[in-house]
């Protein structure tokens, strides 16, 4: 009797991870070139993905904010910065307390490339999730910062680094 019920634990296990690897689940991915993975996090619909850096020839933090979407997509919808260094994105709209904002931007990108290095500084939050890039890949490092669809064991096993 212990013998069946044996198998039948073993069937429900292989069952329960048959299951967890044909379910694909999408996260903000953020690695290297090389593919080494600098933080996995899973993907809430509608949470904004924010990148703040120092802009290297005005000075001050840069913050770009981005929806990030299960269709593996980052749209662009909003700069900050204290300067009107912001001439590049849009025509920059004062907010009243010393920052200047671009006006609504839309602008798909699927997926970005950052340089991590010491003068830009550059941070990911995401929720209440945080990591510095120079920190986690190095200086000079190019870093992607996209969504990646995973199969449920990885995000059961490795997702949250």
């Amino acid at each position: 009797m212990c013998k069946k019920w044996m198998v039948v634990l073993a069937l429900v296990v292989l069952a329960g991870l048959a299951f967890l690897g044909v379910r694909p689940a999408p996260a903000v991915e953020v690695r290297t070139a090389d593919g080494r993975v600098l933080a996995r996090w899973p993907l809430v619909e509608g949470q904004m993905l924010a990148l703040t850096f120092t802009h290297s020839m005005y000075g001050g933090d840069v913050r770009e904010v981005y929806r990030v979407d299960a269709q593996r997509d980052l749209t662009l919808v909003e700069v900050t910065a204290r300067q009107a260094a912001l001439d590049y994105y849009a025509l920059p709209v004062s907010t009243g307390t010393g920052e200047y904002r671009t006006a609504t931007i839309e602008r798909p990108l699927g997926a970005i490339w950052v340089r991590a290095d010491r003068i830009g500084q550059p941070r990911l939050a995401y929720g209440d999730r945080r990591i510095s890039l120079v920190e986690a890949a190095g200086d000079g490092v190019a870093v992607y910062v996209g969504v990646a669809q995973l199969s449920g064991i990885e995000r059961y096993w490795r997702i949250d680094s």
